[in-house]
């Protein structure tokens, strides 16, 4: 990537396949809040796993990360970004990343 007069930086490059970073909406319905965990690719920038359900519940995050792994086949040696919400930093999420490789 060509910065400022030409110059070329290593530290800007694009994201290689294996970063995957986890985005949580709230989505207004009429029926109240609906809340979206998504994992996407930050190389293809493709959506690669989601779930969508009525609380934000690690069971949310650990849904949409599962259905990743169901459409990938692997998450071994995946690098995961997410905010420092309550969801990613709970035992039980972090013995699934543990499980799958991530």
């Amino acid at each position: 990537m060509v910065v400022g007069g030409g110059a070329t930086s290593d530290r800007h490059k694009w994201p290689k396949w294996g970063q995957i970073s986890l985005a949580f909406p709230y989505i207004m319905t009429w029926e109240g809040w609906a809340y979206l965990a998504t994992v996407i690719d930050l190389a293809s920038r493709r959506v690669v796993g989601w779930a969508l359900a009525d609380h934000m519940r690690t069971e949310l995050v650990s849904s949409a990360l599962e259905r990743a792994l169901e459409l990938r086949g692997s998450l071994a040696g995946a690098l995961f970004h997410s905010d420092l919400g309550a969801q990613y930093l709970s035992g039980d999420y972090r013995a699934l990343c543990n499980k799958l490789g991530v």
